[in-house]
């Protein structure tokens, strides 16, 4: 049975983000047990509340921040090592799960680019800019940063590109 547990100090909306990615864990989990087979996967998701960005995440899918032509890895890689892909946490492989989290201020016109790791292995923090800058809409800059990263990947890659405000 899956219980949610927050603190006090949390927003309805954090809580129902947290207490959706918590019950998809359990549902992960039993589905693994039934089958007899490991069965796990990442997660990185973002909520604005109040002009303040809430991160959770499991796994190594990051989220980067993106200021000024300057990208700032925003999350840890739940990983034995660094570079590894030996997780240490994600959904599913456990009953229960604590999800990181972290908060950050964003100015109009910053872009948050959520992604797997299939993207995020592939592609440097100088070639996220330069894609960003040489294209047309954000939509585009994602798209681009996907087709360089199946250059050198064979894993699966899902990103989502957004802008603070409207800038």
């Amino acid at each position: 049975m899956y219980y949610a547990r927050f603190s006090r100090s949390i927003t309805k909306d954090a809580f129902f983000l947290k207490t959706a990615i918590k019950a998809a864990n359990a549902r992960i989990y039993i589905e693994g047990l039934k089958k007899s087979a490991e069965m796990g996967t990442t997660i990185v998701a973002a909520l604005i509340i109040n002009d303040e960005l809430h991160i959770f995440w499991a796994g190594d899918s990051p989220l980067y921040h993106i200021r000024n032509n300057k990208v700032v890895y925003r999350t840890d890689d739940h990983t034995d090592k660094p570079g590894s892909n030996l997780l240490t946490k994600s959904l599913g492989a456990e009953e229960n799960i604590e999800l990181s989290e972290t908060k950050l201020q964003p100015q109009l016109g910053d872009l948050i680019l959520l992604c797997s790791d299939g993207l995020s292995s592939f592609i440097k923090n100088e070639e996220i800019c330069e894609i960003i800058s040489a294209s047309n809409s954000l939509q585009d800059a994602c798209n681009s940063m996907m087709r360089k990263a199946l250059d050198g990947s064979n894993d699966n890659i899902t990103a989502i590109l957004a802008r603070y405000g409207n800038r």
